[in-house]
């Protein structure tokens, strides 16, 4: 499957952020995919914490991946 993941990343089938990783030293761990990943999708939060304590700029970083996913399905679907 690393060839599934190759092609599927180097297509931006699935992901491909819109913005840049948020990951300079000005970055703040609120900001738009702060964590960098440019394939699926990736959120930190300590194993103690509740769902109530996630992180604003994972938060963000998950809304623009599932509005990546329903442009993606709508564009293939028709």
């Amino acid at each position: 499957m690393p060839e599934a993941a190759v092609l599927e990343s180097g297509g931006g089938a699935q992901w491909h952020f819109r913005t840049d990783p948020s990951n300079t030293k000005a970055s703040t761990r609120d900001d738009l995919n702060n964590l960098g990943r440019y394939r699926g999708l990736l959120v930190v939060s300590p194993s103690d914490a509740s769902a109530d304590e996630m992180i604003a700029g994972d938060l963000k970083t998950a809304e623009d991946f599932g509005a990546n996913v329903v442009e993606v399905v709508t564009a293939v679907k028709g």
